[in-house]
């Protein structure tokens, strides 16, 4: 995904930050999708048993906020309808 040019700006950035980690790869990419809608690049890759969710450092703290407001909205929105 992407050009070229952000491809290799992306890689000349650095390590990545995980800013989650989940129990699948299918709720790991769920989480990617606030990061999606910030603007953002992420990529995720297995850890053990987990699925760690992962964005370059100069974006990380507020990413994990935004992910972490997603799924708060989700949460919510699902006790509304249960």
């Amino acid at each position: 995904m992407g050009t070229a040019n952000s491809q290799n700006e992306i890689a000349e950035e650095g390590d990545f930050v995980v800013i989650g980690t989940y129990k699948s790869v299918r709720l790991a990419h769920e989480a990617g999708l606030a990061v999606l809608a910030a603007g953002h690049h992420y990529w995720v890759y297995a850890v053990e048993h987990l699925y760690a969710l992962a964005v370059l450092p100069k974006h990380a703290e507020t990413l994990r906020r935004e992910v972490e407001i997603a799924q708060l909205k989700e949460s919510i929105l699902a006790t509304r309808f249960d």
